[in-house]
């Protein structure tokens, strides 16, 4: 009887140890959804007065796998839909790709759900290349603006979505697996800064919760603090 109880806790012992070597096993010709919401809300002094500015950014993308060559991913991002809602003291503004084209900026974002984001990637979620230039070339086609003001937007935005800042951004959401073996109930965190209006510094830590034969179950924290250190 002590035999077997000893043969007992020492199997649990070495499957409750168990290391994970977590990587990402994509399939040529698969498509992985990624739908992402983002709420900013700031508080700002306009003419004296607080205003409250709320912003809620969502996408709907799909990562689908063109092919792969030693151990290198290469995908085409398609966003198919993406909108930003803006809300003040004075009302509501949404911007929309699925919305009336006769809104120039509704075309705008139109345009970036028709041509595809090239990516190649890792096992890992390190993004190796980022070519969103068919997405920057085709942004302004059919919107309607004055040259000047068309222009202007144009400019703007291709300065925000810049090559190097949206290699950042997409690491953000690719690259989150552990570096090295963990087991379950294990954690590893990550830190960034992102430069927007303000700058924050978010640190977010994963924790492998279970693991199957098809999946692995990450949960995920995170804080945020400005610059002045206020969480």
């Amino acid at each position: 009887m002590k035999k077997c109880m000893l043969f007992i806790a020492v199997c649990f012992s070495i499957v409750a140890t168990a290391q994970y070597n977590i990587i990402y096993n994509l399939e040529k010709g698969g498509v992985y959804p990624q739908n992402q919401t983002v709420v900013s809300e700031q508080n700002q002094i306009i003419n004296g007065m607080p205003q409250e500015i709320s912003t809620t950014l969502s996408t709907e993308s799909d990562y689908i796998v063109q092919d792969i060559k030693e151990g290198v991913y290469y995908i085409d991002i398609m966003v198919k839909k993406m909108s930003n809602t803006t809300k003040t003291a004075m009302g509501r503004e949404i911007i929309a790709s699925d919305g009336p084209v006769s809104n120039p900026m509704n075309k705008l974002f139109n345009n970036m759900t028709t041509y595809p984001i090239k990516i190649t990637m890792n096992n890992k979620g390190e993004l190796l290349s980022f070519d969103n230039s068919a997405q920057l070339k085709n942004m302004t086609e059919g919107v309607d603006l004055p040259e000047m003001q068309l222009a202007q937007l144009e400019g703007t935005m291709k300065k925000e979505m810049s090559a190097e800042k949206l290699t950042s951004n997409y690491s953000q959401l690719t690259q989150i697996l552990p570096k090295t073996e963990v087991s379950i109930g294990a954690s590893w965190s990550k830190k960034i800064t992102i430069n927007s209006i303000v700058s924050f510094e978010s640190t977010t830590t994963f924790t492998l919760e279970s693991v199957t034969d098809e999946f692995y179950t990450i949960s995920t924290t995170a804080t945020i603090a400005t610059s002045e250190n206020e969480e």
